[in-house]
């Protein structure tokens, strides 16, 4: 992430509210200090570990039943890999297929360098690019508990064999007080959402304080792609943009343009 073809710093000023889980977004809050803004943390959801001896346990210790292994997320290999036997009786890793280039750095740093990375993220043009791509026969997706099965569903119609298994279990992160009182005080011109999970949370925020979303003072909401807008949406949000790219980068391009096209907003009224 970098500021080289949007000017010295296309983010001066702005203060942005990052609603991510703890911790996993330090690579936004520095470009966006490199940009000139400032970036808070307020996270809005958390990821804790599946109890042990369960599905996915079972799934790691047969490995070798599946062609392939498919993560859609950064968030779960780090979960996997903690859960894999140890290394003399863990079985071989089978392929492994990722949905974009930050889930292939997670998984190449905790697991293996991927054999095949997909360039889409909607569920749609993803199943449409793995099956092109030859990934078939018995695929094992790890995922959050509240994981569409959008994408698992499209593969089966296709001719795959896929097995979901709960990876990682989603909950509030904590930060939604804080972050209704930064919204109030006017401290917040832009909130990045990056989940449905994390859109939810700031519409609890919002109505646990006030009963009804702010309309007339909410800073200009920018998601990271159509499922997360959508959810946004459905609760009563108003979406100012969302990433043409569904990265984190993306959703920081997002950003920038958003303020080019609007330089005198602050604190904005959607």
């Amino acid at each position: 992430m970098s500021a080289d073809h949007h000017g010295s710093a296309p983010l001066a000023g702005r203060r942005v509210a990052l609603t991510g889980a703890a911790g996993r977004e330090t690579g936004l809050v520095d470009a966006i200090a490199a940009l000139g803004g400032v970036a808070r943390e307020f996270p809005l959801i958390a990821f804790a570990p599946v109890p042990p001896d369960g599905p996915l346990d079972r799934a790691l210790a047969q490995l070798n039943r599946y062609d392939w292994i498919l993560f859609t997320s950064a968030t779960a290999p780090s979960f996997v890999a903690d859960r894999l036997p140890p290394a003399e009786r863990a079985p071989a890793l089978p392929k492994i297929a990722v949905v974009g280039p930050a889930t292939a750095r997670a998984v190449e740093a905790v697991l293996a360098t991927p054999d095949f990375v997909a360039a889409t993220h909607t569920a749609a043009a993803m199943a449409d690019e793995l099956v092109a791509a030859g990934i078939r026969g018995r695929l094992l997706l790890p995922a959050a508990d509240i994981a569409s099965s959008d994408l698992a569903d499209l593969l089966r119609a296709a001719g795959a064999e896929v097995e979901t298994v709960t990876a990682y279990r989603t909950g509030s992160g904590g930060g939604a007080p804080a972050l209704a009182t930064a919204i109030d005080d006017g401290e917040v011109d832009a909130v990045l959402l990056a989940s449905p999970s994390a859109a939810r949370g700031l519409a609890d925020a919002i109505t646990s304080r006030h009963g009804h979303p702010l309309a007339g003072r909410m800073p200009a909401i920018l998601c990271i792609g159509p499922s997360t807008s959508s959810a946004a949406r459905a609760i009563g949000l108003a979406v100012a943009d969302v990433a043409h790219d569904h990265t984190r980068e993306g959703l920081l391009h997002a950003l920038i343009g958003w303020f080019e096209r609007h330089p005198g907003s602050s604190h904005a009224s959607v």
